[in-house]
C-alpha cells in the first residue's frame, strides 16, 4: 500500500525504532506470505487472517512508540482511511 511507510517517515524515529520496525515488517512478510501460500484456506480464511495480520503488525508498531508519536500516526492513520474510503 503506497503511504503506509510514508505514513510512519514523519515520525522521526529512533534508530532503534527503525531496526525494529524493519524486523516487524520482515517478521510480517514472512507470515503474509506464508498465509497466501497456504492453499489449504478458503479466500475468506485467508483475507481474516491477512486482516489479523494487519492488527498485529499496527499493535506491534504501536509498542515501539512514543506517546507522541503514537497520536501522530493515529491521526495520520485515520486521514488515511478516510482519504481511501
Amino acid at each position: 500500500r503506497p503511504g503506509h511507510k510514508d505514513m510512519l517517515k514523519d515520525l522521526d524515529l529512533t534508530k532503534e525504532q527503525r531496526i525494529k520496525l524493519r524486523e516487524i515488517r520482515q517478521a510480517n512478510m514472512a507470515k503474509k506470505e506464508a498465509i497466501e501460500n497456504n492453499s489449504r484456506l478458503t479466500e475468506q480464511e485467508r483475507k481474516k487472517q491477512l486482516k489479523d495480520l494487519q492488527i498485529e503488525q499496527a499493535k506491534n508498531i504501536q509498542a515501539i512508540l512514543t506517546d507522541e508519536q503514537k497520536e501522530k500516526f493515529k491521526t495520520k492513520r485515520q486521514k488515511m482511511n478516510s482519504d481511501t474510503n
